[in-house]
């Protein structure tokens, strides 16, 4: 009988991937002496993934954690000098060795599954290619408008046709619980040294506060979800209240409108049955407001002049800086009226890539050639790059997403991932919302737990029985 480490030795050495290891080899060689003679940063992540890369080959669940843990450290350290930026690039790069692994599996043994997500996000792409032709635009600006918009579907296509067993999923999603309870002690912490600023957020990013009330509305999504459909068990309310300390940490003006546009919505969708079991929860709810009052005066206006509260929220936007637009609500005006006035751009806009950072266009090219300063969110971005049909069929790709998930959420018998799915309506819902607030689908944190959510929801749906559209 072979001893544990002589079998992992064996399965390492697998003969059949032999040509991979001998092209792996040199490759890697080459990589470390440019390293050691140009002393590079870019060529010691390469080194870095083709070493990996010998890893996942034989064991393809280490992949899936190097995404989740990049998505939420990757920005902060190479923002504070701890690793070179080059591993801003961990996800993108990770995601495409994960292509390259569920590829080789397909040429092996081919087969076909099909989503409902597969039509909308093909004709969003095609009516790129029809947009970036119309508007002379570079290929590549197209490719790198949907690495940012659509990078993390791939996640979703490759948790599909990996189809990892549910004990692993399950054990991914514990792995994200924990990256998530570690935010609220280092926004905390960041607090007592930068105060209550945009600096005051989680290990995902050093600065920038637009993904505080997004997060938080996932992780009351996810609570209110288990307590309603997986057990009555208070310490998911207590995770939800524990949170608001994130918020706390960092605060938004938009998240109180957000938080009731959000609970309305999940609060119509439990029905009547699931929403009996909230009763008991009145007396912690009112003192919980009570306390988020406390510690932030504003949200008594909700209550006492709710139209204060909404100029509140959105009389910020209208500033204007130097005869350039400045703020969400300002540019999303001065879009519609730029599309407006070109019956050709309203319907295919100026161009994938147009309002798109890249490396062949920076952010003061962009103010220049458009006159925006700040405010650029998904529909400002969506609406420039690929018109208002473009727009709509984005749209169309989200309640796809949406309409899947309840799918499953309706025929689902396990507690457990029903509570998770109903989770995950209120983060595609939040999604939907925050496309006017914020480039929620360009951040990589909400663009991989969307899009994560949505694949690992698929997947067990698939193996459940409730979507069986495979074609061998």
């Amino acid at each position: 009988m072979k001893r544990i480490g002589e079998h992992r030795l064996d399965t390492i050495l697998d003969q059949s991937k032999l040509p991979y290891y001998l092209i792996l080899a040199p490759l890697l060689g080459a990589v470390i002496g440019l390293f050691a003679v140009q002393e590079d940063p870019v060529l010691l992540l390469i080194g870095f993934f083709l070493s990996v890369r010998f890893i996942i080959f034989n064991n393809a669940k280490v992949l899936p954690i190097i995404i989740m843990i990049s998505v939420f450290f990757a920005d902060w350290l190479s923002a504070i000098g701890l690793i070179p930026y080059s591993f801003t690039w961990l996800p993108d790069l990770a995601l495409l060795i994960f292509s390259m692994k569920v590829v080789l599996q397909q040429i092996q043994e081919p087969k076909r599954i099909r989503t409902s997500i597969d039509l909308p996000l093909f004709v969003f792409i095609f009516w790129g290619l029809i947009s970036m032709v119309l508007n002379h635009q570079s290929p590549f600006n197209m490719f790198f408008s949907l690495r940012q918009m659509l990078k993390f579907s791939l996640m979703f296509y490759l948790l599909v046709y990996i189809n990892f067993d549910e004990q692993f999923i399950k054990r991914l999603n514990k792995l994200l619980i924990f990256l998530i309870i570690i935010q609220v002690p280092t926004a905390l912490i960041k607090m007592t040294v930068h105060g209550r600023t945009e600096f005051a957020i989680g290990t995902y990013a050093n600065f920038g506060g637009g993904m505080t009330p997004v997060l938080t509305l996932f992780v009351d999504s996810v609570c209110l979800g288990l307590y309603l459909f997986h057990n009555q068990n208070f310490k998911y309310i207590l995770f939800m209240l524990y949170f608001q300390l994130f918020y706390y940490a960092c605060p938004k003006r938009i998240y109180p409108v957000f938080a009731m546009i959000v609970g309305a919505f999940l609060l119509l969708k439990a029905g009547s049955k699931q929403r009996k079991k909230l009763v008991p929860l009145i007396p912690v709810l009112i003192l919980g407001l009570a306390l988020v009052i406390y510690v932030n005066p504003d949200w008594g206006q909700i209550f006492t002049n709710p139209s204060q509260t909404m100029h509140w929220a959105t009389s910020y936007t209208y500033q204007k800086n130097d005869e350039v637009t400045s703020g969400r609500t300002a540019v999303a005006e001065l879009v519609i009226k730029t599309l407006l006035k070109k019956p050709l751009k309203l319907l295919f806009g100026f161009g994938p890539g147009t309002m798109t950072e890249s490396f062949s266009q920076n952010k003061e090219q962009l103010h220049e050639t458009l006159s925006i300063y700040y405010g650029l969110t998904d529909f400002v971005i969506i609406s420039m790059e690929y018109g208002i049909i473009g727009t709509l069929i984005f749209l169309w790709l989200l309640l796809s997403v949406y309409r899947m998930n309840n799918t499953f959420f309706i025929k689902t018998r396990d507690p457990y991932w029903k509570a998770l799915s109903f989770g995950y309506k209120g983060i595609i819902f939040t999604c939907l919302i925050s496309i006017f607030y914020t480039p929620i689908f360009r951040l990589d944190l909400s663009g991989f737990l969307f899009w994560f959510g949505g694949g690992i929801i698929y997947t067990m749906g698939h193996q459940h029985g409730i979507f069986n559209n495979t074609k061998q």
